[in-house]
């Protein structure tokens, strides 16, 4: 019965995101803790032009993982960045090291694996961390917590933070839907 259960899930998410397109609007590089070591990793943006939502992609060989940032959590993904240059500041000048979750930035979410062919569909509380290396080196951590555990954390150096924060300016986000608009005139236009 759960197997159904978790079978008709999937199904309804595929569904839902049958009607929609995913436009990749930005490409960038985070770290993960992969055999014991953090390592760079790739992942995508993709942006949902039926509702203005964004997923978060990391593919990976024959496996991806995607969270979520539906388009009133925006905010909440700048919010997070900002106070984490904040801290940032605060903690190198001071030569200060801590681990702290940054507040009121957190959102509920949907989390959609495939793993060598099997799907999984969770709803995920995403959260921010401030994690120091040490009193020069600080990281922005993405993370999320579900009733299965946890979903893998995505580690932002200083200059990835930089980037991620670029890729989620309101200025880079309306250029983007501009030349997505036209890019669809010109589309229909061919074939008027």
């Amino acid at each position: 019965m759960k197997k159904l259960a978790g079978l008709l899930v999937v199904l309804l998410v595929i569904v839902a995101t049958a009607n929609s397109e995913q436009y990749t609007y930005y490409k960038g590089k985070c770290n993960q803790i992969i055999g014991g070591s953090q390592r760079t990793v790739e992942y995508e943006l993709q942006y949902d032009d039926t509702n203005e939502d964004i997923w978060f992609v990391r593919n990976v060989n024959k496996s991806f993982t995607a969270f979520l940032i539906k388009k009133d959590n925006v905010e909440k993904i700048r919010s997070a960045i900002k106070k984490y240059f904040e801290w940032e500041k605060v903690a190198v000048e001071n030569k200060k090291t801590i681990q702290k979750d940054i507040p009121d930035a957190s959102f509920d979410s949907q989390e959609i694996m495939s793993v060598y062919g099997q799907s999984f569909n969770n709803k995920v509380n995403i959260y921010f961390t401030f994690f120091s290396q040490n009193s020069k080196i600080h990281q922005f951590i993405i993370r999320g917590t579900k009733r299965t555990g946890v979903m893998e954390d995505y580690y932002f150096t200083k200059t990835q933070s930089e980037e991620f924060e670029r890729a989620f300016s309101e200025e880079n986000l309306n250029t983007f839907k501009t030349k997505l608009t036209a890019q669809k005139q010109r589309d229909n236009d061919l074939f008027n």
